[in-house]
């Protein structure tokens, strides 16, 4: 299965020339990891999107305080169902 699904994702970005890759080896060196990829994506999930606000608050609260001269605002561009990353920085030289 894991063979399969390789040689597919390397088809659709064109490289079909898998032939030469050993991908029953590459999986018996990955499987030992394979059960921390559930703890791995669940504090992913919950802290992404902390993280991502606290770097725009941060970029926000640099360009409005570096200068009187320039207008900054987050602003939601999108439904957040399409993507979390949802969330533009404008800035406006006044």
């Amino acid at each position: 299965m894991f063979v399969n699904f390789c040689r597919s994702g390397l088809h659709r970005l064109g490289l079909h020339n898998s032939q030469d890759i050993n991908f029953s080896g590459l999986w018996k060196q990955a499987e030992p990891f394979a059960e921390l990829i559930g703890p791995y994506w669940t504090l992913r999930a919950a802290l992404g999107p902390v993280l991502e606000t606290l770097l725009l608050l941060d970029r926000l609260l640099f360009l409005q305080e570096s200068s009187n001269m320039v207008e900054a605002v987050i602003l939601p561009i999108f439904d957040p169902v399409l993507s979390p990353r949802n969330v533009a920085l404008i800035a406006k030289k006044l």
